[in-house]
């Protein structure tokens, strides 16, 4: 079973993938984002907040994998799974395994343009950025439609296979570091 404490997101289009994607795997979980938080503070408050987790609990992230010197962060401490080409890298964080993060490559607005067509150019993906949460999900599920929902399976499906590849090796440590009781 998904356990998931945390869902945050970097902007309102990863916000709108977020919460799909935690509807689609039956979480409760609201996924958290301001206007603050960009795709540090994102990284930030995530690694605190493994702190405040119970240990069968995950946090599972939305953010852009950018582009230039910034990259290397996401290179160095997650074990990165691509899909959709290398559009989209499911990513686990070396630290703490309990970390799931959703990455789009180099951008949101990128990825959709080379999956669906769409927000290709500078006013299309000025739509993603304008008005609440409300309006650029409702963008997306306008302009993207089907796409968008095979989009959000595809997340889904891919992130209950990693985690219950997770849970295989998290039950493994355990059974290791435990092994003396048996």
């Amino acid at each position: 079973m998904l356990r998931v404490g945390l869902v945050l997101a970097e902007c309102y289009a990863n916000t709108c993938f977020a919460e799909a994607v935690a509807r689609n795997l039956g979480l409760e979980v609201k996924a958290h984002h301001t206007y603050k938080m960009g795709r540090e503070k994102v990284i930030k408050k995530a690694e605190k907040g493994l702190g405040n987790l119970k240990s069968d609990e995950h946090i599972l992230i939305f953010i852009d994998y950018e582009i230039g010197p910034s990259r290397r962060y996401i290179d160095v401490n997650f074990e990165l799974q691509a899909m959709y080409g290398d559009g989209l890298h499911v990513g686990v964080f070396k630290r703490d395994r309990r970390l799931i993060a959703i990455i789009f490559d180099p951008n949101i607005e990128e990825f959709l343009c080379k999956v669906t067509g769409k927000y290709c150019d500078e006013d299309e993906r000025k739509m993603l950025k304008r008005g609440s949460l409300e309006e650029v999900c409702r963008e997306l599920q306008e302009v993207v439609g089907a796409e968008f929902n095979k989009i959000i399976n595809d997340i889904a499906r891919f992130v209950k296979f990693m985690w219950s590849k997770l849970d295989q090796t998290i039950f493994a440590s355990f059974l290791l570091r435990n092994l003396e009781c048996f």
